[in-house]
C-alpha cells in the first residue's frame, strides 16, 4: 500500500524510454522536485541513467485493483505523486507544465479503466486529502478531493443529512461529482452534479505558472468551466475540493424499502409490471432492476428505497401497490428492508464478490427500455458465463424538471442506464484458466444488443477503446460546448485530450506534449 508521508523519491529497477519535452526530465530534476514536496514522488519512466541503489518499484495496481483485470489498461506514468497537501498538488501541476508532462488526477479511483495513469505523464494522487467540514445549519459540506462516499456519509448522517454519492462506499466523491453521478437518492435529488455548489480548482488556464492560484468556481465565477467540470471535469482542470449541497434523510434516519424477486423466466413480465408502476411512482422512491444469480438460482429483482424526508402516506401506499403487483406476476420473495445510510452503502458493497476479482462492463444510456430489449437481456443473462455476473437496468432521475440536461456537461439525467457486468473470480492460473475471453465475449454480446437501442455511455464506466469514446458520453450539444470549454480552459494541453482512448500499449489520443 502507500508509503508513509515522508519526502521520498524511490527509483524503480527499470528506467524506460524518455519523455519528449522542452527540458528533458532526468533524475536530478525529478529528485529536486520530490524534495520540494511534503508527499512522496514515485518515478517509473524517467530519462536518465539508473540510480546507484535500485529499490523495488511501487505497485501501482494497489491503487486500482487487485488485478490483473482486463478492464483496466495498465500503463506507466513518468512520475506518480502521492500528495500530502494542497501545495503538493499545485507544485506538481507547475512541475508538469514546466517539463511538458501531461497530467492526470487519481482521487479515490472511481474511473475504473485506469486513465489516471497517463503514459509518460504525471499522475497526482489526492487520496490522502480527505478533510470534511459540515455546516448542518445551511445543509452544506466541503470535502477535499480524496474523500470517499463512506467517509462523507459518516460525517453527515449524524446530522440526518445525505449527499448523492455512489452506491458503493469506497467510490470517491470527486469521481461521482465530476463524472455526472448515478448516485444514491437520485430519483429525488437528481444527478450528483446537481448537488455541487462550487469546486476549488487550480487556475492552470493562465499562461504563466507564477500566476496560478486556487479559485472557487461556481455558477457565477468561471461558469463555463463549472459547467464543464460537472460531467467532464478530469479533462479540464484539477479539483482540490467541493462545496456540496446536502439533503435531509427521513426524520428517523432510516431508509425503508423492499426487494422483490422473480425467477428469471418471468423477467420480462416483472419488468413490464415494474415499468408500468414506475410511471406514477413518487420521485421519493429510488428503484432499479437487476438480473443476478442467488441461492434461488438466476433471478430478476427490483429494489425500492424510500428517500422521503417526511415518510408521506402516498409513498408508503406506492410501495404496497408494487408489492401487490409483484405477487400477481409470480414473485417468489418479497423482502422488506430498513437501513441507516451507512448500512445502505454497506449493503451494496456486500453484494460484490469477495477475493481477487476481474470484471468487464458494457453500458448504455437509453431513452426507453422496449419489451424486445428486455427479452434480449433476459435471454442474455440466462447464458451468463459467471454466477457473479449482474445486469442492471436503472431508470434516470424523475426530478429532471429541476435541472435540464443542458445545465451541466453531464446530460443524461432522464435516461435509463443499462450495465452488462460480468464479474469472475481470479485464480493463480491466469486469464486462460479463469475464462477471461469467454466472460468478455458475453459482455460484448450484451454490448451488441445495447447498440441497437443505446444513446451513450456513462463516462465513469467507459472503456475508452475507440477514438470517439469520450464523445459518446455526452449528448451532441453538450459535446460541442465541452470542446469549446476545453479549448478555453486547457489551452496548453496540460490534461488528457478529449479524444484519448486505450490501445494495446497504453493510451492513444495523447499526441503532442503540453506546450507551456
Amino acid at each position: 500500500m502507500a508509503p508513509s508521508f515522508q519526502t521520498a523519491f524511490l527509483f524503480g529497477g527499470i528506467l524506460l524510454a524518455g519523455i519528449a519535452s522542452s527540458a528533458p526530465l532526468n533524475s536530478t530534476t525529478a529528485t529536486a522536485f520530490a524534495q520540494s514536496l511534503a508527499g512522496t514522488v514515485l518515478p517509473y519512466n524517467v530519462s536518465s541513467e539508473a540510480p546507484a541503489i535500485q529499490l523495488p518499484i511501487f505497485d501501482l495496481w494497489s491503487y486500482l485493483e487487485d488485478g490483473p483485470n482486463p478492464y483496466v489498461k495498465f500503463s506507466q506514468p513518468a512520475l506518480y505523486v502521492i500528495a500530502q497537501d494542497v501545495n503538493d498538488i499545485v507544485e506538481s501541476l507547475k512541475f508538469a507544465a514546466e517539463n511538458s508532462l501531461k497530467t492526470a488526477i487519481m482521487g479515490a479511483g472511481h474511473q475504473v479503466v485506469g486513465v489516471q495513469l497517463l503514459p509518460n505523464g504525471l499522475t497526482i494522487d489526492t487520496s490522502y486529502l480527505t478533510a470534511i467540514e459540515v455546516d448542518p445549519d445551511t445543509e452544506t459540506a466541503y470535502v477535499q478531493a480524496g474523500t470517499t462516499g463512506e467517509e462523507l456519509v459518516a460525517a453527515v448522517e449524524v446530522y440526518n443529512l445525505m449527499w448523492p454519492t455512489g452506491h458503493v462506499g469506497s467510490v470517491g466523491v470527486a469521481g461521482v461529482a465530476l463524472g455526472g453521478g448515478e448516485g444514491i437518492g437520485g430519483s429525488l435529488w437528481g444527478a450528483s452534479v446537481d448537488s455541487v455548489l462550487g469546486i476549488d480548482v487550480v487556475s492552470t488556464w493562465q499562461n504563466n505558472t507564477a500566476d496560478w492560484d486556487i479559485v472557487r468556481i461556481n455558477a457565477t465565477n468561471e461558469p463555463d468551466l463549472f459547467w464543464g467540470m460537472l460531467g467532464g471535469g478530469a479533462m479540464l482542470a484539477t479539483a482540490l475540493g467541493f462545496e456540496l449541497q446536502l439533503h435531509p434523510l427521513p426524520v428517523d434516519g432510516i431508509l425503508t424499502g423492499v426487494t422483490v424477486i422473480w425467477p428469471l423466466p418471468l423477467g420480462v413480465e416483472a419488468f413490464q409490471m415494474y415499468n408500468d408502476w414506475l410511471a406514477d411512482a413518487p420521485e421519493e422512491l429510488s428503484t432499479g432492476m437487476a438480473l443476478a444469480t442467488t441461492p434461488k438460482g438466476q433471478v430478476a429483482t427490483v429494489s425500492i428505497t424510500n428517500w422521503d424526508p417526511y415518510n408521506s402516506t402516498g409513498v408508503t401506499e406506492a410501495i404496497e401497490a408494487f408489492e401487490a403487483g409483484a405477487s400477481e406476476t409470480g414473485a417468489i420473495a418479497v423482502a422488506p428492508s430498513a437501513y441507516t445510510l451507512s448500512e445502505y452503502l454497506a449493503s451494496y458493497t456486500a453484494q460484490l464478490p469477495s477475493g481477487p476479482t476481474a470484471y468487464y462492463i458494457n453500458d448504455r444510456f437509453l431513452l426507453s427500455v422496449p419489451e424486445a430489449l428486455v427479452e434480449s437481456l433476459v435471454g442474455l443473462y440466462a447464458n451468463a458465463t459467471s454466477p457473479h455476473a449482474v445486469l442492471l437496468i436503472q431508470p434516470g432521475s424523475r426530478s429532471v424538471g429541476v435541472n435540464n440536461n443542458s445545465d451541466t456537461a453531464f446530460g443524461y439525467r432522464d435516461a435509463w442506464n443499462v450495465w452488462v457486468w460480468p464479474f469472475w473470480l481470479r485464480s493463480d492460473g491466469g486469464a486462460a484458466v479463469d475464462g477471461d475471453a469467454e466472460h468478455i465475449a458475453w459482455a460484448a454480446q450484451g454490448g451488441d444488443i445495447l447498440d441497437l437501442y443505446g444513446e451513450g455511455h456513462y463516462i465513469n464506466m467507459n472503456r475508452f477503446d475507440t477514438a470517439d469514446s469520450t464523445e459518446t458520453c455526452f449528448p451532441p450539444a453538450n459535446w460541442a460546448r465541452l470542446q469549446e470549454v476545453k479549448a478555453k480552459y486547457d489551452p496548453h494541453n496540460l490534461f488528457r485530450p478529449l479524444d484519448y482512448f486505450r490501445t494495446d500499449d497504453g493510451f492513444s489520443g495523447l499526441a503532442g506534449d503540453s506546450d507551456y
